[in-house]
């Protein structure tokens, strides 16, 4: 990606022309980077929400019934190694 902007930015300093292909090297290198930036964030969003989700059969309900965990004061969650 660094390397084809290098490029799109050498040869929008050196042209000097408005031919109407070198008008649409600006506009596609925006349209290239922008898709790339939302393929890694929807991969990066993607790889959190696999890490939040417990596996199955890792999960006990507490001991009122509720599938949540129980909370615990401050203190107890210290003791834990």
């Amino acid at each position: 990606m660094a390397v084809v902007s290098y490029l799109a930015t050498t040869f929008l300093l050196v042209n000097t022309t408005f031919h109407p292909a070198a008008l649409l090297v600006f506009p596609g290198w925006i349209l290239l980077v922008s898709g790339v930036l939302l393929v890694q964030a929807s991969r990066h969003h993607a790889t959190d929400e696999s890490d939040r989700r417990p596996a199955a059969g890792l999960t006990r309900p507490s001991a009122d019934g509720s599938p949540l965990p129980a909370q615990r004061s401050p203190d107890e969650q210290h003791d834990e190694p």
